[in-house]
């Protein structure tokens, strides 16, 4: 049974929204606003100073927002997007939502006004950001701070049911009468007190020092210099020798590639267990990048006619900095 003066709340992403809005929101002006994709070496460089926790959450999305500024009208964008986005809220949260529901997320706020107003519920609580600019005028809306703005909107407010996918709203999970942890499709209730006590005992664990973090990624540069160097030479060789252009550029690459796994995986993760598995990984990763620089390539020179040397150095550092992410938290996470 309810209790009186409450409410259910959610989270947004991930949670009645199958994926994260501000990911695909940045996908689709990317595909639909070619002049976006200058802001990519931006975002390259934040990736990698996150990584050293250089920039806080509300810096490196304020840098990720930062293309709005080249948006020609972000309402109608905004109305285009959900056009075809809003095909993703979940079907269970459609079939049970109620006009007295408030949604709390760390997502733009200006983000998900438009699907909010089409849901007609009681009140939205997001991301203060300036949707010109991407900046944000308050504080990044997750974790503690969800509650701070639960309570300065109605500090008698009850939680009766709260959904959300993710354990980083403990804050919130905790006050809930009834709890729900979402995965997918999935939503679980849990066990209040085991909650209570998973609250209190759990520990963070121990991280890389900056210092750890810079020597791994210099070494990652190096490998990934001379491999790149060791591709231009391997694909000259195979051309000489009459190997066709399409296949000697697969065979080069496919050598550098394997040749940067091993070295990666020995001397700079020191990671060597499940080697087929995570050179599958590696490869794959090592392929995205390189499709990632031909589209950059594409887009840049093609389309909108810049220098094509600044384009390929910019395309580097993006796919560089995007598979140096992957393979630290992906193939090379124990």
């Amino acid at each position: 049974m309810s209790r009186p003066n409450s409410v259910n709340v959610y989270d947004f992403d991930h949670t009645i929204y199958h994926g994260d809005a501000s990911f695909d929101f940045i996908k689709y002006c990317l595909r639909h606003y070619p002049r976006t994709w200058k802001y990519l070496p931006a975002d390259g460089f934040a990736i990698v100073r996150y990584v050293f926790g250089v920039p806080s959450r509300k810096q490196i999305k304020e840098v990720a927002f930062a293309f709005l500024h080249d948006l020609p009208d972000v309402d109608e964008v905004l109305k285009r997007f959900w056009a075809t986005h809003e095909h993703k809220l979940k079907p269970w949260y459609r079939d049970q939502h109620q006009n007295s529901d408030i949604i709390i997320s760390a997502s733009p706020e200006f983000l998900l006004e438009t699907i909010v107003k089409q849901l007609n519920i009681r009140a939205l609580l997001a991301t203060p950001m300036d949707k010109h600019s991407g900046k944000i005028e308050g504080e990044n809306c997750r974790a503690e701070e969800k509650l701070r703005r639960l309570k300065a909107y109605d500090a008698k407010i009850k939680i009766d049911k709260f959904y959300s996918d993710s354990l980083s709203d403990m804050p919130l999970l905790k006050l809930a009468n009834e709890p729900y942890l979402v995965k997918g499709h999935s939503v679980t209730l849990l066990n209040k007190e085991a909650l209570m006590e998973e609250a209190t005992t759990s520990t963070i664990p121990t991280t890389q020092s900056k210092k750890e973090l810079f020597r791994e990624l210099v070494l990652y540069g190096i490998i990934g210099g001379t491999t790149a160097a060791m591709d231009v030479i391997l694909f000259k060789v195979f051309t000489v020798i009459g190997i066709p252009l399409l296949v000697a550029n697969f065979m080069s690459v496919s050598i550098a590639v394997g040749s940067s796994f091993f070295l990666n995986a020995k001397y700079n993760f020191k990671k060597t267990d499940n080697i087929h598995k995570r050179g599958a990984k590696f490869f794959t990763i090592g392929y995205f990048g390189w499709a990632i620089q031909t589209v950059i390539l594409w887009i840049g020179v093609d389309h909108l006619g810049y220098q094509d040397l600044y384009v390929k150095i910019c395309a580097v550092i993006v796919a560089a900095a995007i598979q140096y992410v992957l393979n630290k938290f992906l193939t090379f996470k124990d």
